[in-house]
This record gives C-alpha cells, structure tokens and sequence, in this order.
C-alpha cells in the first residue's frame, strides 16, 4: 500500500509539472510525495526487533506460552515470529 502511495504521488507531481501548475502547488506535492518515500523506504528498511531481551525471563515465559497454546516449536525459530 505504501508503493502505491509513493508512485500515486510520484505520478500526480509528474501531472501538474506537465500542466504548468503553480510553483506553491509543486512545492507542497514535492513535500508530500518526500514524505510518502520516507514511508515506504522506512517500511522495508526497519528490522524486526525482538520484544524481549534473549535469555530473559520475559522471553522464557512467552515462548513457553506459545508452545503450550499451539505446538512446540525451537526457541529459534519462535524468535523469528516474534
């Protein structure tokens, strides 16, 4: 949804360039299109981040929930799902 967004934006910016609109006008898609990039590029590049801290307590007691409520599962593998 966010590349949507951005190339949505890119082709309206690429429209109004095309009808001579106002500079004020382009400035403000310029911003806007900027900001949907930084939405879509942030959306990619952020890494997962654990909820808990290996080894913690916090971490014992979920895992062991999630295994109890659906299946066991490697504690390896549980910290890629969550």
């Amino acid at each position: 949804m966010l590349k949507e967004k951005f190339q949505n934006r890119a082709n309206r910016l690429q429209k109004l360039i095309g009808l001579d609109a106002a500079p004020i006008i382009l400035e403000n898609e310029v911003r806007m299109l900027n900001q949907a990039y930084e939405q879509y590029v942030g959306s990619i590049k952020e890494p997962s981040k654990s909820k808990y801290e290996v080894g913690s307590d916090e971490e014992h007691y979920e895992y062991v929930d999630y295994c109890m409520a659906n299946r066991h599962i490697d504690i390896k593998d549980w910290r890629k799902i969550n």
